[in-house]
């Protein structure tokens, strides 16, 4: 039987380390039968989502992500190459966490795919999807967007129609049970003290049916580290300049490289009324989820804390050091890369300035 193991996110939930996982270990994998194709770099994603095919011929509406002629291009190249490896492999495993943002933008998207995995020569699916609190995952999100240039407050970014969709768990795993059938998604929770060993990895092996072994490599831990709640606001603030909008992200690494350097989880730009009004909205449908694939027996996503976050004062000491540091870290990595292209332009013009003299010892005097 033809299956297809699809991992479909959701974002941050430790899905990069997967996708370097299943790249790394292509080899070994496929002598337990798995097959991880390779597919090409998509505009705006990673090559290690070689599921990103998938995503894009079946999205309902292109310009909402700005798909273009060149996705669908690379995308029908992969597809045909897809139902190529069908026709020698009985299981392939394909990922992409765009696959289940698509999926909260309407239920047809679910159809399509649905076409798209079947009209390929698959007869089984089994959908992993990881999910993660609706608080934690929101204000990861947010952190994540501020890195490239969102310039919104978490408060706003909260209040955004694909925002509430996303975190709508129960309404989307319904919609894609109603078109793969019962037993079709394999729901886990991403929570380190559910996973053997705490590993990520392991969990995800074990509900595919990989035998994992020394043989295997581990992925690099860390692949895409979370801004602190201080680095993020002063991102945020930078990307609301007209210019920097306009300019290369210089600021990503500095702000990145702060937030490991001086970790702030104790504060949060998240209110206690976002908690409560993310705790109101979505614990029914988490409780349902718990019910249906776990038979109530996890209390994962359904037990709420007490928010316990200081809110961060733009204000404070901690704040106008962080300002200090960040950009000054900015310019300097900024005048490192302008005296390199000035060493390289030194090094040219000598170099264009001795084959002259060659050029001209070989001519003729007159």
């Amino acid at each position: 039987m033809k299956e297809l193991i699809l991992h479909i996110g959701t974002c941050k939930t430790g899905t990069k380390a997967l996708q370097a996982f299943l790249r790394d270990n292509a080899s070994i994998l496929e002598e337990q039968g798995f097959k991880v194709p390779v597919n090409r770099r998509y505009p705006g994603a990673s090559q290690r989502r070689n599921g990103h095919f998938l995503a894009v011929r079946s999205c309902v509406d292109s310009r909402a992500d700005n798909y273009t002629s060149r996705h669908d291009m690379l995308a029908k190249r992969d597809y045909e190459r897809f139902a190529k490896a069908l026709q020698t492999h009985d299981k392939i495993i394909l990922s992409d966490e765009a696959i289940w943002l698509e999926g909260t933008r309407g239920d047809q998207f679910w159809t399509n795919l649905h076409e798209q995995i079947t009209g390929a020569g698959v007869e089984r699916v089994s959908i992993i999807i990881y999910l993660r609190r609706q608080d934690e995952l929101s204000y990861s999100l947010w952190k994540q967007f501020i890195k490239t240039k969102l310039n919104v407050t978490f408060g706003k970014f909260l209040r955004r129609k694909t925002v509430v969709n996303m975190l709508d768990y129960h309404k989307t795993l319904s919609a894609i049970e109603s078109v793969f059938g019962e037993g079709s998604v394999r729901v886990r929770v991403y929570d380190r003290r559910c996973f053997p060993e705490g590993d990520i990895v392991n969990d995800f092996c074990e509900t595919a049916g990989i035998t994992r072994d020394e043989r295997f490599s581990a992925p690099e831990p860390e692949i895409n580290p979370s801004l602190s709640t201080t680095a993020a606001e002063i991102k945020r603030w930078a990307n609301e300049s007209e210019v920097y909008r306009d300019a290369p992200n210089f600021l990503r690494g500095p702000v990145r490289d702060y937030s490991a350097r001086t970790p702030d989880e104790s504060v949060s730009s998240m209110t206690p009324e976002h908690f409560e009004k993310i705790k109101d909205t979505y614990s029914e449908g988490n409780a349902l989820i718990i019910s249906r694939y776990f038979n109530g027996e996890s209390n994962a996503l359904v037990e709420w804390p007490s928010y316990d976050k200081k809110p961060w004062d733009p204000h404070s000491e901690e704040t106008l050091r962080a300002i200090v540091q960040i950009f000054t870290d900015a310019l300097v990595l900024q005048r490192r890369k302008i005296d390199s292209i000035v060493d390289e332009n030194k090094r040219q013009a000598a170099e264009i300035a001795s084959l002259k003299e060659q050029l001209a010892s070989l001519l003729p005097t007159s």
